[in-house]
């Protein structure tokens, strides 16, 4: 979807420009991956909706922002550039919740390319049951201001719909009064 919503920004009016994709798309996925994505039969219709999507976000972000909202908690965060492209003061806080792996690699990709984010970023280590039993990391309650409210972001996630109750509640004891919770469903 990086690659799809880095081609949306080529059209006269991007819904969102998203530069950092190009650096990940190039250092991450290989060939064979990004010519199907280029070659697939629905790939406009994907790209609307990605930008669609992606522009959608961005503004929840922004909005959120603009009530003074200083914690952004993006669970299942994977390559998301919010931190280092939206225009966000620096007290912000993204709190980034994925497996280390994924954390290294897009480090690795931005740091060598010299991006910096905007914000101050925390990259919290999902548990090894992260992916399959949707288990959150202790560390995330810990590292999140529970008196101020929060926006959480969980995208391209799918879990048994238990695993998403159980997420869900530990969420709600973390949540401060005015916090926002977006699910992407599939």
């Amino acid at each position: 979807s990086y690659h799809i919503r880095q081609s949306e920004a080529a059209d006269d009016l991007p819904l969102l420009v998203d530069r950092q994709a190009r650096l990940l798309v190039d250092a991450l996925l290989p060939d064979h991956e990004l010519r199907a994505l280029e070659e697939h039969p629905s790939r406009d219709l994907q790209a609307e909706i990605a930008a669609v999507h992606g522009a959608f976000l961005d503004r929840l972000v922004l909005d959120s922002v603009s009530r003074r909202v200083k914690q952004l908690v993006l669970i299942g965060s994977g390559m998301d550039t919010r931190a280092y492209r939206l225009s966000v003061p620096p007290q912000l806080k993204v709190l980034e919740v994925d497996e280390t792996e994924v954390h290294e690699a897009k480090e690795e990709v931005l740091a060598s390319a010299g991006e910096r984010a905007r914000c101050s970023v925390q990259r919290l280590q999902a548990p090894s049951t992260f992916t399959t039993e949707a288990t959150l990391p202790t560390t995330l309650a810990l590292s999140l201001n529970t008196n101020r409210p929060s926006v959480f972001v969980m995208e391209r996630i799918s879990w048994h719909a238990e695993y998403q109750k159980a997420v869900f509640a530990s969420l709600a004891e973390m949540a401060a009064s005015g916090s926002s919770l977006v699910v992407q469903l599939r």
